[in-house]
């Protein structure tokens, strides 16, 4: 049975250091498992698109499929033998998230460093953001078939050429509805007018106060102004 939604996005290793309560060492994560896990609260009928490595541990899988989604989206893939899945993220005092200084993090919290987090550095940012893919975005060459007339599509943050092409997979339909979550790399003035191209077959843009600011940065400050602007497209 076709899934009545689909999102597409990013599966991790996570270690994540939370302002408050239990750290989560080497969990499933990523954008993807939380926007699924959202939409999930009302219904499970959910299309996952994503790539991974073989080393991905398979009962995570699994336990997607228990909960009702359709993982027949997320492609194993060979290339990415070696591939550093993990992602680090700690809450610093002022509520403020970190992706560096690691050790410092589990020493402020009086944690012992977990040796599986070892060699780990955080993701650098792609020279061309127009132009150079992250080899573990999904592809929209992998999208299974009878995914592809799902009329409600969710987009999480990846590079902007692998989400350009997802947009032009999905936008086909004239009832589809795309939703598009940015990746912040992108999101900067000099590539305002690329930016516009890809606005045209989306529904609905979602980047955050942050990204909007930079994205304008320069130009305006008003946060109704630069909506106006991009609700044209």
């Amino acid at each position: 049975m076709t899934p009545t939604f689909a999102i597409a996005g990013r599966l991790t290793r996570e270690y994540l250091l939370p302002p408050n309560g239990s750290p989560r060492l080497d969990a499933p994560g990523g954008d993807l498992l939380y926007a699924a896990g959202g939409l999930a609260v009302w219904d499970t009928s959910i299309g996952l698109i994503s790539k991974i490595s073989p080393a991905y541990p398979r009962q995570w899988l699994y336990d997607l499929k228990s909960r009702g989604m359709d993982t027949g989206g997320i492609y194993a893939d060979e290339d990415l033998e070696n591939a550093d899945l993990r992602d680090f993220i700690a809450y610093t005092g002022t509520n403020e998230r970190s992706r560096s200084d690691m050790i410092s993090h589990f020493a402020r919290r009086e944690m012992t460093f977990p040796k599986s987090l070892l060699g780990y550095q955080p993701p650098e940012e792609l020279p061309n953001p127009l132009r150079d893919t992250d080899p573990l975005s999904p592809e929209s060459l992998r999208v299974p078939k009878e995914y592809r007339d799902i009329r409600h599509v969710h987009l999480c943050p990846f590079d902007f050429t692998s989400q350009s092409q997802m947009v032009n997979l999905f936008k086909g339909g004239s009832a589809q509805f795309i939703c598009l979550d940015p990746d912040p790399s992108y999101m900067k003035p000099a590539l305002w007018r690329d930016l516009r191209v890809v606005l045209l077959g989306v529904s609905a843009f979602l980047p955050s106060e942050e990204e909007m600011r930079a994205l304008f940065w320069g130009e305006s400050n008003d946060l109704w102004e630069m909506a106006q602007k991009i609700s044209v497209f």
